[in-house]
């Protein structure tokens, strides 16, 4: 490496440094300055130390002496003595010297301050001029930022070999700065970050490569299209391994042979060009691979645009789906998204996982639910692997009824149910492919009153497939039979009517209900008693049974006598009523003497003597016979007459009469005198 250092040393006069006590020395190729310095105390000086261009200093050519008064001071020609020095410390420097250092002022000195600046100087700074293998050579030190400066004689780094080698500029991890950079052969730039003027291979001759791996490069350009510009002009241009290259100000790019190529060879590496032309001598060819990287297939623009910013990268490709929609589960199996469109690919591949397995047919769904499909376009030769993106399709739930079928129950029964139907299964679904248990919720409570206003409400399926309305059933309440229970069915005649008593069976909850009995009768016979209706607070709950009616009998009651009373009679010669008649109730009384022979007349008799009298009663429809019984009656043997004397009285007969002249109609019966055939008469 060839190295040269220049050294100046500027000495001057005292300045008027008691101002701010500090004297900066007049400096060649560089510059340093103060801050202000109060005129008293100790304090800290902070210098700011700036190389120019192309050079650079070093701690140990950076000097400050303490200076004093006229005096005091020690003068070696009117300049502060250099054995009074200050201690220099740095504070933030570069590679070239350029930063801040610190020294401390005593109180009461002043400071003067001098340099020196160097250019192109040791490889430890890390700077270098000189050729380009020089400079390849100094890559390798430690230094973090490389700077690479032409020397006096040379405006160029200049790497010159035969037409079909090659170099390969290995940046070693560093940040390397330089001029202008030319090549005769193909040229590898990798592992750092290069900035520079631009680079030319133009007379690389034929089948050079420019080949960017992991690296970052940024060619500034002149601002000169064709004039001192970056001139590539390799055949092939190859960016890879997150290659990033921006060209900028008048680059210029392309190359005269018709095979030329541009390749990105992964999507992380990429190259902007902002105000730059892109073609050679044939720009059309150019502009056709180039066209390949930039975004959507907007076309490069060749031969004079420098407005725009191009930025050629490695697209990856892309891909529209879109959901299905309208969808509902009918059993079968449905497409899950639209076949899709594609832009740098050949085709789309799908999943239903983001990690999955990826296939070009589109994936399918059965069951109710949101679907997620996974896609990605399969890239063309030209376009990198693309996003996967992903779409969601619902397939509905299909609609089912579930019915409650209708219900009867009796009264004072719990309420039930007779299960459900279903409407709306698809594709041979049945209640299997339901979940959950059914239930069931009535508006009946047990001992309610009967009526077909009641519903029955199903509950508690589940289906991921159908959405589940349910609809209520009817429960009737239909009456409750009741058993009847019959009193007597003999009756004996009263003269009331009368019936047998049913009484209900089977009654539930405490209730009361009553039987309506129909068909009393009054008179003797052989009836049929009906239960014709139930009555009370429940009674529209109960009904009664089809078998409602008794038989029964009211028998003739004993018809009452009241016997006939015998009569003392005296024969009179003339028929006399043998008795006192007698009485019945419920029947005719009846009399007889032969007993044979009966009649209602009292019987009567003229002879004296004993006769029977029979009498009987004939039941009416009530009333049963009475036999016939018998009474004795005697017609006494009148008695003979006692003559008390002949009577002159007006009759006209010679019956009985009484001495007033009263006739009788028989014999009398009491003792007395009575006039008999014109004769008083004495009977005894």
């Amino acid at each position: 490496m060839r190295t040269m250092v220049g050294v100046l040393l500027v000495v001057m006069s005292l300045g008027t440094w008691a101002a701010d006590r500090v004297v900066i020395a007049t400096l060649e190729n560089g510059s340093i300055t103060a801050g202000t310095v109060s005129a008293t105390g100790n304090v800290t000086v902070t210098l700011t130390v700036t190389p120019a261009s192309g050079y650079f200093t070093r701690l140990e050519q950076i000097h400050v002496q303490k200076t004093v008064d006229g005096s005091s001071a020690k003068l070696r020609g009117g300049v502060p003595s250099i054995a009074d020095p200050l201690d220099v410390t740095a504070v933030s420097v570069d590679g070239a010297g350029k930063g801040t250092y610190q020294f401390t002022l005593p109180d009461g000195y002043g400071a003067y301050v001098e340099a020196t600046f160097s250019r192109g100087v040791a490889a430890t700074d890390g700077v270098y001029y000189g050729s380009l293998s020089e400079a390849l050579g100094a890559i390798g030190t430690a230094a973090a930022e490389v700077q690479m400066l032409a020397n006096a004689d040379e405006s160029t780094l200049v790497y010159q070999n035969a037409n079909d080698g090659s170099i390969t500029f290995d940046l070693n991890g560093k940040t390397v700065k330089m001029g202008e950079f030319h090549t005769m052969s193909s040229l590898t730039i990798k592992n750092g970050m290069l900035t520079c003027q631009y680079i030319d291979n133009a007379n690389g001759g034929n089948n050079n490569t420019l080949l960017f791996d992991n690296c970052t490069v940024t060619c500034t350009g002149t601002g000169d299209t064709y004039d001192n510009s970056l001139q590539w002009l390799a055949q092939h241009i190859v960016l890879q391994n997150g290659a990033k290259v921006t060209l900028q100000n008048g680059a210029y790019i392309g190359y005269g042979d018709d095979s030329f190529t541009f390749t990105v060879a992964d999507n992380a590496s990429q190259m902007q060009l902002t105000n730059c032309v892109l073609g050679g001598y044939n720009p059309e060819h150019v502009a056709e691979e180039l066209n390949h990287y930039t975004p959507n297939g907007t076309p490069v623009v060749v031969d004079g645009d420098t407005k725009n910013t191009v930025l050629l990268k490695r697209y990856p490709a892309s891909a529209t789906v879109s959901s299905v929609t309208g969808l509902t589960y009918d059993g079968v199996a449905k497409a899950l998204a639209s076949a899709g469109t594609v832009y740098g690919g050949t085709g789309i591949n799908y999943s239903l996982t983001s990690t999955g397995t990826f296939t070009a047919t589109i994936p399918t769904g059965t069951g109710a639910g949101t679907y997620t499909v996974y896609y990605k376009p399969i890239p063309d030769a030209y376009h990198s692997d693309g996003e996967v993106k992903s779409v969601s399709t619902t397939i509905g739930k299909a609609a089912l009824t579930v019915t409650a079928k209708p219900q009867t129950i009796t009264y004072g029964e719990a309420p039930a149910n007779d299960g459900v139907t279903y409407s709306g299964f698809v594709n041979n679904d049945n209640e299997a492919a339901l979940g959950g248990t059914l239930a069931y919720a009535y508006n009946y409570a047990q001992y309610g009153n009967v009526g077909n206003a009641y519903t029955i409400t199903p509950s508690g399926l589940t289906s991921d497939n159908y959405t589940i309305t349910y609809a209520a059933g009817t429960l009737t309440v239909v009456a409750k039979e009741v058993g009847l229970t019959w009193s007597k069915a003999s009756f004996t005649y009263n003269g009331k009517k009368q019936s047998p008593v049913a009484t209900a069976m089977g009654l539930v909850n405490g209730d009361v209900v009553d039987v309506t009995v129909t068909g009393a009768q009054k008179n003797a016979g052989r009836y049929t008693a009906t239960a014709a209706a139930l009555t009370g607070e429940k009674a529209a709950n109960y009904v009664l049974p089809a078998a409602v009616t008794r038989s029964f009998v009211i028998s003739k009651a004993d018809a009452q006598v009241v016997a006939p009373t015998p009569l003392e009679l005296t024969c009179t010669d003339e028929a006399q009523e043998l008795v006192e008649a007698g009485s019945a109730e419920g029947g005719e009384l009846q009399y007889s003497l032969d007993g044979e022979n009966y009649s209602t007349d009292i019987p009567v008799g003229t002879e004296a003597g004993t006769y029977t009298v029979y009498y009987r009663v004939v039941g009416d429809e009530n009333h049963t016979d009475v036999a016939p019984q018998t009474v004795e009656v005697v017609i006494e043997r009148a008695p003979i007459p006692t003559a008390i004397g002949r009577v002159n009285l007006d009759v006209t007969d010679e019956g009985w009469y009484t001495l007033e002249g009263v006739k009788l109609n028989a014999a009398p019966t009491s003792r007395g005198v009575y006039i008999y055939q014109h004769r008083k008469v004495y009977v005894k």
